[in-house]
């Protein structure tokens, strides 16, 4: 163990730019308010999901309804808790195998056009990274979508995302929407 540099108590000079810093830095930090209402958001979309996905496996005829679930997760600043007060929060859909990019794209938009909370929305398909982008109760929100490999062992809840597996079968543009939540669980 070292010992500390100092351990002399701070000057007059450091407690009044230890209050300037605390002052500048002061709109960087979300209120509890602007907090509960981004989860509030997530909860809201995570229902979303769940019935677009449930009836997606009515369609595909899966009767088993752990089959027909979706996992929602989030990335980015707002995983890893860096986020400013107005900064969008990344998310990804999880799919189960049979829920395809096209269901997603076009079946969940059409769901989401429907909810009153969301303004804003449009789907980018010819991104890198397609996705969705919203805006829900005023919280931006990007949204990927990755479905899991016809080989993905157990349900999309018990997937660990992390395993190098999980890659195997899948379209690329699953990988690259995965990516963003295996990188963020790795700097954890």
């Amino acid at each position: 163990i070292t010992k500390p540099i100092s351990e002399a108590r701070p000057t007059a000079t450091d407690l009044a730019m230890t209050r300037q810093l605390a002052e500048h830095t002061r709109g960087l930090h979300e209120s509890a308010e602007s907090a509960a209402n981004r989860k509030r958001v997530l909860e809201t979309l995570e229902g979303l999901l769940q019935q677009w996905s449930n009836t997606v496996a009515e369609r595909h005829g899966k009767t088993d309804p752990q089959a027909s679930k979706c996992r929602y997760l989030t990335f980015g600043s707002y995983f890893l808790g860096s986020h400013a007060p107005d900064d969008d929060i990344d998310t990804l859909c999880v799919g189960p195998p049979h829920a395809t990019r096209q269901e997603f794209f076009v079946d969940f938009v059409e769901m989401l056009r429907h909810e009153p909370s969301i303004s804003e929305m449009q789907a980018i398909l010819e991104a890198y990274v397609p996705h969705i982008k919203l805006t829900c109760l005023g919280v931006q929100i990007d949204i990927l979508y990755a479905k899991l490999g016809e080989g993905a062992n157990g349900t999309v809840e018990g997937v660990d995302i992390r395993e190098d597996s999980v890659l195997i079968g899948l379209d690329e543009k699953s990988v690259l929407s995965l990516n963003g939540c295996r990188v963020g669980l790795e700097l954890l």
